[in-house]
């Protein structure tokens, strides 16, 4: 089908647009990275954003090294249909603190509910993903935006013009994170070149989210199936049931501009007893003396009624701790 045929997405019952993604980046405080060639941003071919330090700043590896804990502690780790790369499927990870929180934000950001969401691993610069163009159709629901989080070594995001073979490349480095919707999925294919040496890249985490309008509500229960020409996923669940984890999205959470997934501590007194802490939830930044931070989370815990961070106990990682 040609992506100019593709009719745009709009409210049910209501001539009115969705918001874009960008006016939805925007309005949460984060920065915009203008794409690099026009017809990257062409109307006609769909939309896709880049936010740079998005998660985290650049040379703050916390959340990798978090998150890569996590994934090797689950026993899940799989290899990639194409054999290129590793992956975790987020249903194994769902008792990641820090999954639950990226995945959370990264929703409420851009004001989207979960349909799917798995983290992509890359060794090395030999680890790589081929040209294609994600495969919403075997999903039910069925998701319209692909939401994508790199942590780790600086890798190129290539992007091919089905209709003219035009092809560019956007790197994306630790923290950066991009989107596209589902026109865009259908103008261009997209993947993740080797490196040559392959030593002159290290491990990469992508974690990669498949979301629908936050309107159409957050579904339980999501089914997986695999294209024909790939083999079937024994390895795999192929039904989801996501009730009772916090990463929903469908709710809307905006954040003051500069603010990142991850809490920066401040300096530390002399006194360990008057350090305090910067402890950012979501939409929230302030002081906390590090007893109170780490009573909130005990409570929290206890309670688990904040989106994005049931399961914390008192000495629970969250983004690497109260450092």
């Amino acid at each position: 089908m040609d992506a100019g045929s593709l009719p745009r997405p709009e409210v049910l019952g209501s001539s009115k647009p969705k918001p874009s993604l960008a006016s939805r980046l925007a309005s949460s405080g984060f920065v915009l990275r203008p794409l690099s060639d026009p017809l990257l941003g062409s109307e006609d071919a769909g939309e896709c954003v880049l936010s740079p330090e998005f998660g985290c700043h650049h040379g703050d590896t916390a959340l990798l090294e978090g998150l890569a804990a996590d994934m090797e502690s689950c026993g899940a780790l799989v290899r990639d249909l194409s054999g290129r790369h590793s992956q975790v499927y987020g249903d194994a990870l769902r008792g990641s603190a820090i999954f639950s929180s990226i995945v959370d934000r990264m929703l409420s950001a851009f004001d989207l509910a979960l349909v799917d969401c798995f983290v992509n691993l890359y060794r090395d610069g030999g680890d790589m993903t081929y040209w294609h163009q994600d495969c919403y159709d075997h999903r039910q629901p069925r998701p319209s935006f692909t939401l994508g989080l790199s942590l780790g070594a600086a890798r190129d995001l290539a992007f091919h013009h089905v209709a003219t073979g035009q092809e560019f490349k956007v790197p994306q480095a630790n923290g950066d994170v991009f989107a596209f919707d589902e026109r865009f999925n259908v103008s261009f294919k997209h993947s993740v070149p080797p490196v040559r040496p392959k030593s002159a890249s290290g491990r990469r985490l992508s974690v990669i989210i498949w979301a629908r309008e936050a309107s159409d509500g957050a579904s339980s229960t999501v089914c997986r199936s695999w294209p024909s020409h790939l083999r079937s996923r024994p390895d795999v669940p192929s039904s989801v049931d996501w009730s009772g984890w916090a990463a929903l999205g469908g709710g809307r959470t905006t954040a003051p501009a500069g603010e990142r997934l991850q809490p920066r501590a401040v300096a530390r007194a002399a006194s360990t007893s008057q350090a305090q802490c910067r402890f950012l939830l979501p939409g929230f930044g302030a002081r906390w003396p590090r007893s109170r931070a780490l009573g909130l989370l005990g409570s929290l815990a206890a309670a688990g009624a904040t989106r994005g961070f049931a399961g914390l106990t008192p000495r629970c990682r969250l983004w690497s701790g109260l450092r």
